[in-house]
């Protein structure tokens, strides 16, 4: 038994005729002068015993409290007889309830005649609720019920006490009671029985006898429980339906779970058993059939082929769900089928191929040849199929020693490695060998640093200074990779021993400091944010510009502080440029501050003076690999590669005319890393812009037109200027073609970054943002002399950019 709240007292007090709270309110409306205050007195009166009303608090006497299933909820009566009215005029009413449209007389059903006869809201409202439980009660509804998570109507936001309460007034609690001390799980007696005939299975003995009919599913559902050694007296089996609680089918749904452990794989092995059987009797049969067919001289019969193959198919159809494997002689139909079929299109192709010039057919003719190769293994050709095929390949030799050989000649000359895949992979796909052929497969299989050796050697030949450039880097990059690690920055051979190099400060310099001679020879290159005493190198004729710009190098980089920072960037630049022994001391000195810099600001700051020192001047070759290596293990992932590009780009164009200004710097460093790079610094592709040093006359296959440029392309002579063009100016061969003259040089133009008004300053060009003027003068670092609209004036340099 279960004890839950009943409500029906509180239902009474609300619609109970003759003094429940509704039926009052409709008498109080259809008597004269009917009031709040009368209603809710006659109410206090009929019901004041009843234990579920009672007075509102404070007192007032309007209010009352009525003790719901769902907790107390308080009243006040004002307004109450005013709601409850009708106020729609009854002469109103008549009209509308006169209409002829349907859905109006549904809503306006006519009313009789009594003017006494007054149909309140409250009344409308009981005869709704009244049909509607009407309605339910002749049929077999389904509840839901609906839990407001909140009042605030947020998501993700869940109030555990409003949710208890909706639970406990809504009776579900009691539902779920009741459900539990019922019969919850209720299965028919077919269902049980096939759910629960795995329960029969016993891993010793095998299915067990259940003794009954196969149709008599109540005696079965009796059978499987009494043989289960469990105690399900509480499993009630009724004349349709096996009923049983939760405790019952969590017991039955574990054993059903552990005999299927048991039973699923003896269930498995006798479907595969079942499923091989029928694949093996499929294929058995399907190659039987090919068999027979190839026996009785279907070979060169494709209409019999054919029918064969359908055949067999049709009888191998049940095994294909499953498996894609077919025997040998049905794969042999379906090649000879193919080949028959093929052969027989090859003739009219090859015939039509072979009355023509196999030069202009050459992809045809090749693409026929390779056709009659794939089918070359399966018999049945007929001597005319040999013959013509046999002149299609002696035709596909001579069209390729035509096209393919100069093709070779060529990609020999510039050993451009790419034009070289190609006229092998050409070459092989027309089976076409010759010594050319052969040369350019030996080059290929050269190891990687021999076969760019060699491709300098060719590019120094062709006095193509770009592509000199390009394999340099490209080797030094090789070199690198093979010797990575082997240039650390303290084996450099210019280097100053740290001791001695500690030693060498004054003693009574080295008293006021606060590092002993030891700890000066342990940090000699670590950052350190002190000045030095004395260069790093072992370089003389510095006179102390060493000290000088290592101070300048703290300064910039807020190791020390100076008010003015930014121009000592400048002044250690233009000293790079005025002495040249003192650049690789500069670049020694920027890689020690980075060394251990617990600073990211100076970090920064210090890569800021490699990357100016790179665009200003390269490395001299004694220190230039340390600097490679110092960039690939020290500069950050992000601008590695950038770097690395950037010390290559600063050896091959050597060093500037003239150190950049103070107004020139930043905005190098901006666009740093997104200046335009050329091709000749682009080591993934091979550069070539010269023309073969034997080109021939023949023409090539179709791709031979862009493997090398025109021969009109102009040839410039190359001017060493860095330590990736040391040797001597390469000449052109004396069957090269002569070099185009020179194109007279030009004023270059420049582009306003920024708007500038000199307000009247005489000398001066009032230039905006976007206008494109010509640079007659750019020799000074600060202004240059421009040409606008005829117009000839100063500009600051920092205004404008070359295009």
């Amino acid at each position: 038994h279960i004890d839950f709240t009943d409500n029906q007292p509180v239902v009474d007090l609300i619609e109970k005729k003759p003094y429940g709270l509704m039926p009052l309110l409709d008498e109080e409306v259809k008597i004269p002068r009917g009031s709040d205050t009368t209603w809710i007195g006659k109410c206090k009166q009929h019901n004041s015993d009843h234990p579920s009303l009672v007075s509102g608090p404070g007192g007032n006497p309007n209010r009352f409290v009525v003790k719901h299933y769902a907790g107390q909820v308080g009243y006040d009566c004002g307004g109450f007889v005013a709601t409850n009215k009708d106020n729609l005029f009854r002469d109103l009413y008549d009209v509308m309830s006169s209409s002829q449209a349907p859905i109006t007389k549904a809503v306006f059903p006519p009313k009789d005649n009594n003017p006494r006869r007054i149909s309140t809201l409250g009344e409308k409202f009981r005869r709704a609720l009244l049909d509607l439980m009407t309605l339910v009660d002749g049929c077999e509804p389904w509840y839901i019920r609906c839990i407001k998570p909140n009042d605030t109507k947020s998501s993700n936001t869940f109030n555990a006490k409003m949710c208890i309460e909706q639970l406990t007034y809504a009776g579900v609690f009691e539902a779920v009671a009741i459900r539990k001390n019922g019969y919850p799980f209720r299965l028919s007696h077919r269902r049980f029985a096939n759910r629960y005939r795995c329960l029969a299975y016993k891993p010793e003995t095998g299915w067990s006898r259940l003794g009954t009919r196969r149709d008599d599913w109540r005696s079965m559902c009796s059978v499987l429980l009494s043989s289960v050694n469990q105690d399900f007296s509480n499993v009630q089996i009724g004349s349709t339906m096996v009923l049983y609680r939760a405790e019952e089918h969590r017991i039955l749904e574990l054993l059903r779970n552990l005999c299927l452990e048991k039973v699923l794989p003896v269930a498995q092995r006798a479907a595969r058993k079942r499923i091989g059987r029928s694949f093996r009797r499929c294929m058995i049969n399907a190659r039987y059939i090919c068999k027979r067919a190839l026996e009785a001289g279907a070979e060169s019969n494709s209409g019999a082929l054919k029918a064969a193959i359908a055949h067999a198919e049709e009888v191998a159809a049940p095994a294909k769900a499953c498996f894609t494997w077919e025997p040998p002689e049905m794969v042999h139909c379906r090649e000879m089928l193919f080949a028959i079929e093929e052969r027989e299109a090859l003739v009219n192709v090859l015939k039509k191929l072979l009355m023509r010039d196999p030069t202009e057919v050459y992809g045809e003719l090749r693409a026929a040849v390779s056709r009659c190769t794939k089918i070359r293994h399966l018999p049945g050709a007929s001597a005319e199929n040999r013959e013509l095929e046999a002149q299609a390949r002696a035709a596909l030799q001579h069209a390729s020693s035509i096209k393919l050989d100069p093709i070779a000649d060529e990609a020999l000359a510039l050993l451009e490695k790419r034009v070289m895949e190609e006229v092998v992979a050409e070459a092989a796909a027309s089976e076409y060998a010759s010594p050319a052929i052969e040369e350019v497969k030996r080059k290929l299989a050269l190891p990687e640093a021999e076969f760019v050796a060699l491709q300098l050697e060719v590019a120094k030949a062709t006095n193509d200074p770009a592509r000199v450039v390009n394999r340099q880097i490209k080797l030094k990059e090789m070199y690198l990779d093979a010797n990575e690690g082997a240039f650390p920055l303290k084996s450099l051979e210019l280097l100053r021993d740290p001791d001695e190099w500690a030693s060498l400060k004054p003693l009574k310099t080295l008293k006021l400091g606060k590092k002993s001679k030891a700890e000066l020879a342990r940090g000699f290159l670590l950052h350190t944010n002190d000045p030095i005493h004395k260069s790093l190198l072992k370089i003389s004729g510095l006179k102390g510009e060493a000290v000088k710009q290592f101070k300048n190098l703290l300064g910039y980089s807020g190791d020390r502080k100076y008010q003015y920072p930014d121009p000592l960037l400048h002044e250690i630049l233009v000293k790079g440029l005025e002495m040249e022994p003192l650049r690789p001391e500069l670049y020694v000195q920027v890689m020690k501050q980075l060394n251990e810099n617990p600073s990211e600001a100076s970090i920064q700051r210090s890569w800021e003076v490699l990357m100016m020192l790179l665009y200003t001047f390269p490395p001299c070759s004694a220190i230039e690999n340390f600097v490679h290596s110092f960039v690939r293990t020290h500069a950050p992932s992000a601008q590695r590669d950038k770097l690395k590009l950037a010390v290559h780009m600063s050896v091959a164009e050597g060093s500037k005319a003239q150190a950049p200004s103070g107004v020139q710097i930043p905005n190098i460093l901006g666009k740093f890393f997104d200046r335009e790079i050329e091709p000749r610094y682009n080591i993934e592709e091979d550069v070539v812009a010269a023309a073969p040093p034997l080109r021939s006359n023949r023409t090539g296959w179709g791709a031979a037109s862009v493997l090398v440029a025109q021969s009109s392309t102009e040839v410039k002579s190359f001017e060493p200027k860095n330590s990736y063009s040391r040797a001597e100016s390469f000449n052109a061969p004396s069957n090269a073609p002569p070099p185009l003259p020179a194109k007279p040089p030009s004023d270059p133009l420049a582009k306003a970054l920024y708007d500038y008004d000199p307000s009247g300053q005489e000398g001066m060009l009032s230039i905006q943002a976007g206008q494109i003027l010509t640079i007659l003068d750019k020799e000074g670092s600060d202004w240059w002399m421009g040409e606008l609209d005829g117009i000839k004036g100063w500009v600051p340099a920092a205004y404008v950019t070359l295009i």
